[in-house]
Formats: C-alpha cells, structure tokens, sequence
C-alpha cells in the first residue's frame, strides 16, 4: 500500500482517499474539489462524509460502512478502510480522515493495538483499543467505510441518489 501524504494543514480527506482507492493526490484532490479555505471552514465544506461518499463515486469507487465493532475485531480490509477520529479533547472541532492499517501483535496481556495512518508522514499512528475507541466514538459523525471498485451503474446510481440528497437537504433549509 503507499502512503498518500497531505500537503496542506486540512487536506486529510484527500491523503485518505487517495491512499485508500489507490489513486494519486491530484486526482483525489479534483474530486474532492477541495480548496484551502481559512479556519474552520475547510471541514465542514469539503471534509464531510458526504462529500467523501461523492468524491469516491466520482472516482469509480463505492463504499461499505463499518461499525467500530468491525474495526476493533480488525474484520476490515486494511488499507482501503478510511476512519473518522475525533480529538477526545476537541471532538466536533478537531476530526481528521485516517486509513486504517490493521491490528498489530498484542501486547502482554492480550490488548490489542491498531495501525492507523495520519497522513501526516510514512510512520503510521499506534493505537490502543481504548484510544481507538475513543478515537471514532467522543465526537461526531461517527463515520468509517471501507472503498471498494464498483461497476458503472452502481456508481451512477449512488450519485444520483447522493444528488437528490443533498437536493432535499437544501430545499429543507
């Protein structure tokens, strides 16, 4: 699997969707449409799930939602599995788009410790249970899905089910 790395201090949904579907920053980065917009704004804009959901269609991929359950027991596909973390001490303000590498060896006593990659460098982030735990679960939205190649009209048909979505999300405001 290679790496992804950001190049910019908000761009980790590209890096994760770029490590994830195995495509190239540029092209993850078109279609996220992602732009350095200042402060806050850049995550609510271009870092949400649904713009990801988006972006991976655009890029020929789908999506199969994992539950926290899943990753723990590490029952996900490495490398292709992208992650919602939430600073536990931040949570709705600091969140950032990881993949998930895999469980590595225990530790004594049997706990488990997990491979996640920031984005921010080659060397992935250890992680307890606990902290993974804590990772996905102390803000919102929780959020994790592992990509995989979809066939033509499966992606057609989530883009125009997405469309519509966001079409009544906005008629709703």
């Amino acid at each position: 699997m290679d790496i992804v790395l950001m190049r910019e201090d908000r761009d980790c949904q590209v890096a994760a969707i770029a490590t994830a579907c195995g495509v190239s920053y540029e092209q993850a980065k078109k279609a996220t449409m992602h732009r350095d917009l200042m402060g806050f704004l850049e995550s609510p804009v271009f870092g949400n799930p649904l713009n990801l959901y988006l972006s991976i269609a655009k890029l020929g991929f789908w999506k199969k939602n994992v539950t926290l359950s899943e990753l723990v027991s590490g029952d996900v596909v490495n490398g292709k599995t992208i992650v919602l973390v939430h600073d536990p001490d931040s949570p709705n303000f600091n969140q950032h788009w990881v993949v998930y590498g895999g469980v590595v060896d225990s530790l004594e006593g049997g706990a488990k410790r997990y491979i996640l990659h920031w984005g921010t460098g080659n060397t992935p982030k250890i992680v307890t249970e606990q902290k993974l735990k804590d990772l996905y679960e102390k803000g919102w939205p929780n959020c994790s899905f592992t990509v995989y190649k979809a066939n033509v009209f499966k992606v057609m048909l989530e883009r125009i089910k997405l469309f519509f979505a966001r079409l009544l999300s906005c008629v709703k405001q």
